[in-house]
């Protein structure tokens, strides 16, 4: 059985992105994320193994962000995977429940793709 804080809910949207723990922690930043050179790994905010990266307010601000469309492709992108796992390491989950949406048009489609575009990833901040 899952403890409380075991559970979190998502909400990767175009716009903003959103986590929350069942005991209210939560975090919400700009749906962006910008790949980093690696001669740019210290500005990043979340480095894993396929690189460094700027996510949230720091993309906006500092790298040239892809504006989100509101095409499918955008929950099996690079770009989701990093939003999806920064906000699951800000509210420091490790071993968890995840709750999210998927458009419904696609949802079968969907389900086992976004599940193995995040398994396996953890942070090497």
């Amino acid at each position: 059985m899952f403890k409380k804080t075991d559970v979190i809910a998502i909400d990767g949207g175009f716009g903003v992105f959103s986590a929350r723990n069942l005991e209210g922690k939560s975090i919400t930043f700009r749906s962006a994320a910008v790949k980093l050179p690696p001669e740019h790994k210290d500005m990043a905010n979340w480095v894993d193994k396929t690189g460094a990266w700027l996510v949230g307010d720091k993309a906006v601000m500092n790298g040239t962000v892809k504006r989100g469309s509101t095409d499918t492709k955008y929950y099996t992108s690079e770009e989701f995977r990093v939003m999806f796992l920064y906000a699951l390491s800000q509210l420091g989950a490790k071993n968890c429940a995840v709750i999210t949406g998927l458009p419904q048009e696609s949802f079968r489609q969907l389900k086992h793709t976004h599940s193995s575009n995040v398994k396996g990833f953890t942070a090497q901040l």
